[in-house]
């Protein structure tokens, strides 16, 4: 008996924990899209910058509904998003409030 309750407070224990290190997952998405269609554009390549330091924090490929999200903490930060056959975004000084970037980006296509 003494064993089992010993073992059901290690699976809880172990559950708990595992929900605390798992980092939340945004709410919100941004969305990269075609601006002359609308359309999202999957496989478009997105970078975030800090800006101060000009490093980048990370990259991201967009999933086919043209979806990303980065989780960050309260700074200034450069965006980028390109995927061949479009020209290259750039947004600079994005000032974030929150933990998350995710903003509607759209790009046009290469002449």
């Amino acid at each position: 008996l003494a064993m089992a309750v010993f073992l059901a407070g290690h699976i809880a224990m172990y559950k708990v924990f595992r929900r605390l290190g798992v980092p939340k997952r945004p709410k919100n998405w941004g969305k990269i899209f075609d601006t002359a269609t609308k359309q999202p554009l999957g496989r478009a390549i997105v970078r975030i910058f800090d800006q101060k330091f000009n490093r980048l924090l990370e990259t991201q490929v967009t999933d086919r509904n043209g979806r990303y999200a980065f989780l960050v903490g309260k700074n200034a930060y450069d965006l980028t998003a390109e995927l061949n056959g479009f020209q290259k975004q750039q947004i600079k000084s994005l000032d974030v409030k929150e933990e998350f970037v995710g903003l509607d980006i759209g790009i046009e296509k290469s002449k």
